[in-house]
């Protein structure tokens, strides 16, 4: 699990060549919803909070790269976005 999670994060970092910005409020933000996730699961099952802990980590981990991923995606349509509507403009004025 953790090896294919580190070849996914070298493979991320070798396509981008390290020039993806980093957000700090998605990768909080994931990083809480990671954890929380775990947490809500075993208390769910009326587990020890804390039962596996490398669990939380793992959770952790996987929230932060996904929040972060989705606001990257998010910035990316929105520029493609006003790009198509700079292109309609352009249009409509001909």
């Amino acid at each position: 699990s953790s090896r294919v999670l580190w070849t996914l994060a070298v493979t991320q970092f070798h396509k981008t060549k390290g020039a993806k910005m980093v957000f700090p409020g998605a990768i909080v933000a994931g990083a809480a919803f990671g954890a929380g996730v775990k947490i809500f699961m075993n208390a769910a099952q009326k587990e020890p909070i804390m039962r596996r802990p490398w669990e939380h980590v793992i959770g952790v981990v996987i929230g932060a790269v996904v929040f972060n991923q989705a606001r990257h995606l998010e910035l990316q349509w929105q520029k493609e976005a006003s790009e198509e509507m700079e292109k309609i403009r352009l249009r409509l004025k001909q």
